[in-house]
């Protein structure tokens, strides 16, 4: 880090003299490789809607999901986007508006309401047998919750599939619908049937 910062000041001290034209050159060889690194070429929208991914989650949404309209949920940032995209009910959205009823649901006595009312993008983290959900943010505008897939109180908010960058072999009440690469990394995709006391 240190390194970057000492070139990107002499290309700005560079900038300032009448060896301009180097340290603009410098300024944007810098600003080229930094945001390739995060921000990849992509033509249009690309992998969001053309991708085996996205058709996918179309197909598994047009058979599964939504004929009940039922939801989906997802522990990654990126299957979240891939969710939207597509236009499926999707609980690991952006949490806004805040929807206070469908998270008393999850959190009836309000424990984490100071962590999950806010504007953010709710991540789901799966761990299979977990008593009880745990609400961090991580970052200010990601709310995280930590919950059994399994946990009864998923069936008021009618969750269907879940989508899972992990095998859940523990989670009893999921059923392995596919596999499918996306950003590549693994997402798999399962079905939630009821559990008890649903």
């Amino acid at each position: 880090m240190w390194v970057a910062v000492t070139v990107f000041m002499a290309a700005v001290l560079a900038l300032c003299t009448r060896l301009w034209p180097v340290g603009l050159g410098v300024v944007c060889v810098l600003a080229l490789v930094s945001g390739a690194a995060v921000n990849p070429l992509m033509h249009g929208l690309g992998d969001l809607t053309n991708s085996s991914a996205a058709a996918t989650v179309r197909h598994v949404d047009k058979s599964i999901v939504a004929r009940d309209g039922q939801n989906w949920a997802s522990d990654s940032g990126d299957v979240n986007a891939l969710l939207n995209a597509q236009g499926v009910n999707n609980l690991s959205s952006y949490n806004d508006p805040v929807h206070k009823s469908a998270w008393r649901v999850l959190d009836p006595r309000g424990q984490y309401e100071e962590q999950w009312n806010r504007f953010g993008y709710i991540v789901f983290q799966w761990e299979a047998g977990r008593p009880s959900l745990k609400v961090e943010n991580p970052a200010e505008d990601i709310v995280l919750v930590t919950i059994d897939p399994c946990d009864h109180h998923f069936a008021k908010l009618r969750l269907r599939v879940v989508v899972s960058s992990e095998p859940l072999p523990d989670a009893t009440c999921l059923t392995q619908v596919t596999q499918m690469r996306w950003m590549g990394k693994p997402a798999i995709v399962y079905e939630r049937t009821a559990t008890p006391g649903s």
